[in-house]
C-alpha cells in the first residue's frame, strides 16, 4: 500500500498518535511569502488604482473578447503587475447579464484590494504596538505571538527580525528557555522554542531554525512521555500555561479518566521492534549510501537515557525502580557502555545482529536495575529509533504503526471509521463539546447538536479527558451502541441518547454551497458558484477512496447545466492515496506523465501515465484554476503540478507544503498488528515545456526549490485564512433539530475580501467566460 501523506481534515475524527505534541502552543496562522510574492505586492501598492498602467491594459482599442483573452494570458504567463491592470478595467457599452456579473466581480476585487494594502500596514503596526505593550508588562508568550504575527505583516522576514523590538523579544525569549527547561516546565519551554523557531523560519538565519526546531522536538518528546506515563503532571503544567496565558482555570484532574499506559504497551515484542527497525534501515530511502543503523541504535539508546531522567513519571507505582538512585545509576551506566561500543564500530560493521545484541544488553541491565515493565523498554526505544533517523534524515513521515494505533491509522487512509459520526472539541472549561453532527450519521439522526456538552459516556464522567480518550471510547464496533449524555442550554437536566455505532463515510468532495439534505441526510451541494457565467466549484479536502468518484459525479452533474469553468480548490489538502491523486489528475490531462517515483538516485523510477479515456473534464474543454496553499501536500502537490506541466489549467494561490515523498506501509506482526511506515521513494512531476526534467517536489535539505509554485501568486493575511475557513463552516452547517438556522452568505467568500486566492480565480474565468458571448466583438468601453 502507497500513501503520501495522512488523510485528515475537519470532518475526520480526532487522530491521537504519540507524536501529537501533548499541548500544542498557540499561534497565529501564517503563510509563507517568497521575494517574487513580495515584488508583486510592491509594485501593485505602487501603481495604485489610478496611475498609470501598461499600454496594452489601456488600449481602448480593445475588444472585450481581446480583453478576455489578455488577462487569460497575463494570468497563463504568471504576469501579476499586467493581470492587475486589466482587472482594473471593467467591460462597459451594453446590458448583458454575463458582463453584469464580471463588471460587479470586478468592482467588488477593486474595492478589496485598495483595502488589503491599507489593512496590511495597519495591522503591521498594531501588531508591532502589542508587542511592545505585552514586553512592558513582562508577557512574553504574548509577545512573541505578536512578533509572529508582526512579521507575517513585513515584506521581508529578515528585515522584521532587524527590528530593535524584534531583537528585545528573542534575547529574552533565549534566555527563558533554559530556566524553563531547568524547572522542568516543559509546556512553557514548548511554547517558547515554538514562537522563536517560527520567527527563523523562511529566513536567512537557518542554522538558527534548525537548532531551535531541535530543541524543540527534543522537548516534544519529554511531553510524550508525561502524557502517556503521568498525565497528572501534564495537567499541572497545562493549569500552569492557562495560568501564564490569563486563561481560564482547568478542571481538576480525574485519575479515573486518565489514559492507561500499560495499553500503549501491550503486545509490544522484541520481534516486532527488530523487523520494524530492520525494515526501516534497509529500504529506506535514505538508506542506499551510509548505514542507517547507527543513528537508529543511537537513537534508541538515548530514549533510555531519557526515560531513565524524565523525574516526572517516576511516581508510576509500576516504575519504583526510577526513585532507587543508585539503580538508576547502574541503568544510565550500562547504557553509556553501549552508546561507546557502538561509537566505536565503522558504520560496515553495524548490521542487523547489532540490534539483536542491544535489545538483549538492554533486558538484562533493566532486570538486575531499574526493571520496569520490558514493554516499555522495548517501546520507548523503537520511539527513540524512529526519532533519530526521523532527524538524521529530515524525514517526518516514518513511523512505527503500534498495536494500539493501528485501528486509527486505518481511519485515516480508509476515509470511514466506526463511530457515531460527530465532530468533537473542548470548551472553555475543557469539556467534550459537540462541534458539529456529521450529515446522515446516527448522531445527526440522534439530534445531537453543536454545542451539546457531552458529560458522560456510557455512564462514566468526561471529566478530565482528553479528545483521543472521547473518540477511543465513542467509536467501537459496528453493530454495537453507546450511550452519551448531553447537556444543553435550555434544557434541565441530563439528555440521554442511545445511538448504534456505523461505519460513517468522511466525504473528500464538497461543492460551492449546500442547499440541503437528502432523504438519508446526505447533503445536497450545489456546484456552481457563479451561474449565470456556468463557472462551477469543487472543494476535495482529501484524497481517500472513493474521491474520484465523487468528483466524477460532480462532474456530471455541472457538465450537465453546461459547464463553462472549474474551480479547483485544493487549499488546506494534506493529501491520502496515490492512485486516488493520479485518478484525478488524469481527469485534466489526456495523455501523458503524470508522476513519477523514483529513488534517491533515480536508478529505480516508474511513471504514472494519463490515459486518453478517462481525460473527461480535459475533453470538455473547459478552462481550469486550481488553487493551492502552504496547507496543500503530497497528493495535492500532484495534481496541482501536472495540471501546470501540461498546460491543463492555471495555479492560484501560494507555494505548496513540498511534501513528496512515498511511504510504504508493512506489517511487522500479526494477532496483534503492528506495522511499519517508511519512505522509500520520491515523486517527481512532469517536465514544463522549457524543462530537460521535472521537479522534486519534496523539499529536502537546503533545498531552494520544492512544491508547486503558481502561476499566479496571491497572499493571504492570517487573519482572512481563519476567516474564510470560518465563514465557510458556519455556511455549510445545516441544523438537524427541525428549527430554521441562519446561515452566513457563503458569497461573502468572494464579495468581502476574505478569500482573495478564491475571488482571483473566480475573475480570472468569468473574465475567460466572456470571450464566448455574442457582443465579445464589441469595444472594451
Amino acid at each position: 500500500m502507497m500513501h503520501l501523506a495522512p488523510t485528515v481534515t475537519n470532518d475526520s475524527p480526532v487522530i491521537p498518535s504519540d507524536r501529537t505534541l501533548a499541548s500544542r502552543p498557540r499561534t497565529t496562522v501564517r503563510q509563507p511569502r517568497r521575494r517574487v510574492a513580495l515584488a508583486t505586492l510592491t509594485a501593485f501598492m505602487a501603481i495604485g488604482w489610478g496611475t498609470a498602467t501598461p499600454v496594452s491594459a489601456q488600449d481602448g482599442g480593445l475588444t472585450i473578447g481581446e480583453w478576455s483573452q489578455a488577462v487569460w494570458q497575463s494570468a497563463r504567463s504568471g504576469d501579476r503587475e499586467t493581470l492587475d491592470a486589466y482587472l482594473r478595467r471593467k467591460p462597459q457599452g451594453f446590458d448583458d447579464e454575463r458582463l453584469a456579473a464580471v463588471r460587479e466581480g470586478l468592482e467588488a476585487y477593486r474595492v478589496n484590494r485598495e483595502a488589503a494594502v491599507q489593512q496590511r500596514a495597519e495591522q503591521r503596526q498594531q501588531a508591532l504596538a502589542s508587542l511592545q505593550q505585552e514586553m512592558e508588562v513582562d508577557h512574553l508568550p504574548q509577545a512573541l505571538r505578536a512578533a509572529v504575527k508582526y512579521q507575517s505583516f513585513c515584506d521581508s522576514f529578515d528585515e522584521a527580525l532587524a527590528q530593535p523590538e524584534m531583537r528585545s523579544v528573542l534575547e529574552r525569549a533565549m534566555r527563558e528557555i533554559p530556566q524553563a527547561e531547568a524547572e522542568r516546565d516543559w509546556l512553557y519551554a514548548q511554547d517558547l522554542l515554538f514562537h522563536v523557531r517560527t520567527l527563523y523560519d523562511d529566513t536567512s538565519e537557518r542554522a538558527l531554525f534548525n537548532k531551535y526546531d531541535r530543541e524543540l522536538k527534543a522537548v516534544n518528546r519529554r511531553l510524550v512521555m508525561l502524557l502517556a506515563y503521568a498525565p497528572d503532571k501534564l495537567h499541572a503544567l497545562q493549569v500552569r500555561m492557562a495560568q501564564r496565558r490569563g486563561e481560564k482555570p482547568l478542571g481538576e484532574f480525574n485519575p479515573n479518566n486518565a489514559p492507561d499506559w500499560r495499553e500503549r504497551v501491550q503486545n509490544i515484542t522484541p520481534r516486532m521492534i527488530s523487523l520494524a527497525l530492520q525494515t526501516a534501515a534497509h529500504e529506506h530511502i535514505e538508506a542506499g549510501g551510509a548505514s542507517l543503523w547507527r543513528p537508529i541504535l543511537q537513537g534508541g539508546l538515548d530514549a533510555m537515557e531519557l526515560l531513565a531522567t524524565t523525574e516526572d513519571i517516576r511516581d508510576v507505582p509500576e516504575f519504583a525502580g526510577l526513585r532507587d538512585a543508585e539503580a538508576v545509576q547502574r541503568w544510565l551506566e550500562q547504557v553509556r557502555d553501549q552508546s561507546q561500543f557502538l561509537s566505536r564500530m565503522p558504520d560496515a560493521a553495524i548490521r542487523n545482529s547489532q540490534l539483536d545484541t542491544v535489545l538483549s544488553a538492554l533486558r538484562q541491565a533493566n532486570e538486575s536495575t531499574i526493571r520496569l515493565p520490558h514493554e516499555v523498554i522495548l517501546r520507548e526505544f523503537g520511539e527513540g529509533a524512529i526519532f533519530s533517523l526521523s532527524s538524521a534524515t529530515e524525514d517526518d513521515y516514518t513511523d512505527i504503526i503500534w498495536p494500539d494505533q493501528v485501528r486509527r491509522f486505518r481511519q485515516q487512509t480508509e476515509g470511514s471509521f466506526i463511530g457515531v459520526g460527530i465532530i468533537i472539541g473542548h470548551n472553555d472549561l475543557r469539556e467534550i463539546v459537540v462541534v458539529n453532527p456529521l450529515e446522515g450519521t446516527p448522531a445527526f439522526r440522534a439530534g445531537l447538536r453543536p454545542d451539546d456538552v457531552i458529560v458522560q459516556v456510557d455512564g462514566k464522567p468526561t471529566t478530565g479527558w482528553s479528545l483521543n480518550d472521547a473518540v477511543d471510547r465513542i467509536t467501537g464496533r459496528e453493530g454495537t451502541e453507546v450511550v452519551l449524555g448531553l447537556r444543553r442550554t435550555g434544557h434541565d437536566g441530563l439528555l440521554e441518547r442511545r445511538i448504534k455505532r456505523e461505519r460513517i463515510e468522511l466525504p473528500s468532495v464538497k461543492g460551492w454551497y449546500k442547499s440541503g439534505l437528502d432523504a438519508k441526510g446526505k447533503p445536497v451541494w450545489d456546484w456552481m458558484i457563479d451561474p449565470v457565467n456556468r463557472i462551477g466549484y469543487i472543494r476535495i479536502t482529501s484524497f481517500s477512496e472513493d474521491t474520484t468518484n465523487d468528483v466524477r459525479k460532480a462532474w456530471n452533474e455541472m457538465r450537465g447545466r453546461g459547464v463553462r469553468g472549474l474551480i479547483v480548490d485544493l487549499r488546506h489538502n494534506p493529501g491520502g492515496l496515490l492512485d486516488q491523486a493520479r485518478n484525478i489528475a488524469n481527469l485534466f490531462i489526456r495523455t501523458g506523465e503524470v508522476v513519477s517515483i523514483e529513488s534517491k538516485d533515480a536508478s529505480r523510477r516508474e511513471v504514472l501515465e494519463a490515459y486518453a479515456s478517462q481525460a473527461s473534464i480535459a475533453d470538455a474543454g473547459v478552462d481550469v484554476v486550481v488553487l493551492v496553499n502552504k496547507g496543500s501536500a503530497s497528493a495535492s502537490e500532484i495534481v496541482s503540478g501536472a495540471v501546470q506541466a501540461h498546460g491543463a489549467g492555471l495555479i492560484v494561490g501560494t507555494r505548496t507544503w513540498g511534501k513528496g515523498s512515498v511511504q510504504r506501509v508493512a506489517f511487522v506482526s500479526r494477532n496483534p498488528d503492528a506495522q511499519i511506515k517508511v519512505t522509500t521513494q520520491y515523486y517527481r512531476l512532469p517536465a514544463k515545456p522549457g524543462e530537460q526534467q521535472g521537479r522534486i517536489v519534496h523539499r529536502r535539505p537546503g533545498a531552494e526549490v520544492w512544491g508547486v509554485d503558481p502561476d499566479i501568486i496571491v497572499d493571504m493575511t492570517p487573519e482572512q485564512v481563519v476567516g474564510a475557513i470560518d465563514l465557510r463552516e458556519a455556511a455549510d452547517l445545516i441544523a438537524n433539530d427541525g428549527e430554521p438556522k441562519e446561515r452566513p452568505d457563503v458569497r461573502k467568500l468572494i464579495t468581502s475580501g476574505v478569500d482573495p486566492q478564491l475571488e482571483t480565480a473566480l475573475l480570472i474565468l468569468q473574465a475567460r467566460s466572456i470571450a464566448t458571448m455574442p457582443n465579445a466583438h464589441a469595444r472594451l468601453d
